[in-house]
């Protein structure tokens, strides 16, 4: 197999993803797919949200910073410490933002003001005792 040729002035150069780009590719993949609870047509979502915040990575495809998420994840180039704590704040910020909107999030029980929560029914006979032959 031949190598792709370059010149001599060429130099190819591999991109050296700092911690901080990895966390914001993280960060933002946990949000545009809501804690991952809705991977559907992501990447795009990803990628804008990402070079919303790093714009040099513009230079790079959606589908790269995609594969740089799934290399983070993989290679564990984040600890999972970082991973967490990162959840955690995403979540708070989804949590804040759906109750901005006033949608109820998926631990909240629904409001039951009002309604007689008494189950116990007055007019029941007791029950028979059963006694062996």
């Amino acid at each position: 197999m031949s190598q792709p040729t370059t010149s001599h002035n060429e130099k190819v150069r591999r991109k050296k993803w700092t911690m901080d780009e990895n966390k914001r590719i993280l960060r933002s993949y946990f949000r545009v797919t809501n804690l991952e609870t809705d991977k559907t047509m992501y990447r795009t979502k990803l990628f804008q949200n990402v070079i919303a915040h790093i714009p040099h990575l513009r230079e790079f495809t959606e589908q790269r910073i995609a594969d740089q998420r799934r290399v983070i994840i993989l290679n564990n180039l984040l600890p999972n410490v970082i991973v967490g704590q990162i959840k955690d704040e995403v979540e708070a910020e989804l949590n804040i933002l759906h109750h901005a909107q006033g949608s109820p999030q998926p631990d909240e029980e629904p409001s039951t003001a009002g309604e007689d929560n008494n189950y116990e029914t007055k007019n029941e006979a007791p029950a028979p005792d059963c006694e062996s032959v």
